[in-house]
């Protein structure tokens, strides 16, 4: 058994990787031990700016994100 993938642009190297905001540095730091972006839907913590899986922080795909959104580290961070 194997796995075959096709596309473009992995010939590009390491690029920077975007987000609506545009480039920028940022933390991936999900409670499942992610510490990259790993193409799963996620969350930024709107004050300590640290991404999340959606799916690990209980919100289902067909839910929509609150427009800000605070994650669980903003008490500890107080």
């Amino acid at each position: 058994m194997g796995v075959w993938v096709r596309g473009k642009g992995a010939e590009r190297g390491a690029a920077s990787l975007k987000y609506e905001g545009g480039a920028k540095e940022w933390r991936v730091e999900c409670e499942c031990g992610a510490r990259d972006d790993d193409g799963e839907r996620m969350v930024a913590c709107d004050l300590c700016e640290v991404w999340q899986h959606t799916r690990c922080l209980c919100i289902p795909d067909a839910e929509e994100v609150a427009h800000l959104f605070f994650c669980d580290r903003r008490a500890a961070l107080s």
